[in-house]
């Protein structure tokens, strides 16, 4: 924590986020795996995370993480779990729409109801995977809008207004005109709904 909280001094970062997830148990590391969704976690957790805040002197982003497998029963509903792990440590939320797109898949629940059980004004910042249509191309239109990824961001962005957005690539950096595209289609998108908001 000590280093950590030197880096931050010296990069003076607009925000520290971390997973809310565990990273491996019995010398098995390297996987994020998400917490037992249950009073007994939020018991655990929170107080730790105030710790962590106490000591760095900021509130930490948390990210959702993806729940892989259907057959887990958590006792709190993973976006209530989420919301009080947020209201019980005074920490903030970054939402991860792809994560949250797969574990709606594999758990059956409806992610546009799940943004609207996070709390508002907690959610600092959005992250996206890679963007992959043109924003205004015409023949590209239906697509667009049918996409889960862009529909869930836009949920998001109706419900939470202009937070920033982070594109997210996880196993390769695209060439730097490339990024530069999907940052533009991201910021049309965003245009695009928040001027619809009248945001």
């Amino acid at each position: 924590l000590a280093r950590l909280k030197n880096l931050i001094e010296r990069l003076q970062p607009a925000w520290v986020s971390d997973h809310l997830c565990w990273s491996g148990a019995d010398d098995v590391q390297g996987r994020m795996l998400p917490l037992p969704y249950s009073e007994d976690a939020l018991d655990h957790i929170v107080p730790r995370i105030r710790e962590i805040q106490n000591y760095l002197g900021q509130q930490v982003l948390f990210e959702n993480v993806p729940m892989e497998h259907a057959d887990q029963t958590p006792e709190i509903p993973e976006a209530e779990f989420l919301r009080a792990v947020a209201e019980r440590s005074d920490s903030l939320i970054l939402l991860d729409v792809a994560n949250l797109h797969a574990s709606s898949i594999n758990q059956g629940f409806d992610p546009l109801k799940y943004l609207w059980k996070l709390p508002q004004q907690r959610v600092r910042q959005i992250h996206l995977a890679g963007a992959v249509i043109l924003c205004g191309a015409e023949d590209e239109a239906a697509q667009y809008h049918a996409d889960p990824i862009w529909n869930l961001y836009t949920g998001a962005l109706q419900r939470f207004g202009p937070v920033s957005t982070m594109i997210e690539r996880m196993d390769t950096i695209a060439p730097l005109d490339e990024m530069v595209d999907e940052l533009h289609k991201a910021r049309c998108h965003a245009a695009e709904v928040l001027s619809a908001e009248g945001g």
